[in-house]
């Protein structure tokens, strides 16, 4: 028998993890995914569609991570809306009452964290829920 997993939070029934289709959500998935197993969660895989032609090759990221979940034993639904992706991952996470958000963070920092904003950082200030950033 492996060793006891012990959920970090007192409720954790459904999370959100938001995707960007780069390196930097990957440790996002990955601690989406240990909590979830932890914790028993249901999981909601997000990755918004920009008006954009040259995102649309979201799929295949989206379908690595539900399979990656899956192994694992997680519930878990992809979502791929179109819109502004902070807007959408805070209308989407308190539609489906989640407990808690998760997201990569670039690390910028100084000036070019200031000017340039964030989906990331927009969440934060506007989530109605817990939001757990992660660095690569």
């Amino acid at each position: 028998m492996g060793p006891i997993q012990i959920c970090p939070m007192s409720k954790l029934g459904k999370l959100l993890v938001a995707t960007d289709r780069s390196v930097f959500s990957e440790g996002a998935v990955r601690e989406a995914i240990n909590f979830a197993k932890k914790c028993s969660s249901r999981v909601y895989v997000v990755s918004v569609l920009e008006t954009n032609p040259e995102y649309e090759t979201v799929g295949a990221n989206v379908e690595k991570v539900m399979e990656t979940a899956q192994k694992e034993g997680i519930s878990v639904e992809a979502l791929t809306p179109i819109g502004k992706p902070h807007e959408v991952i805070v209308e989407i996470a308190g539609g489906r009452g989640v407990d808690l958000i998760v997201m990569g963070t670039y690390g910028k920092t100084g000036l070019k964290k200031f000017l340039m904003g964030s989906a990331t950082e927009k969440v934060i200030g506007h989530a109605g829920c817990a939001v757990l950033t992660v660095g690569m």
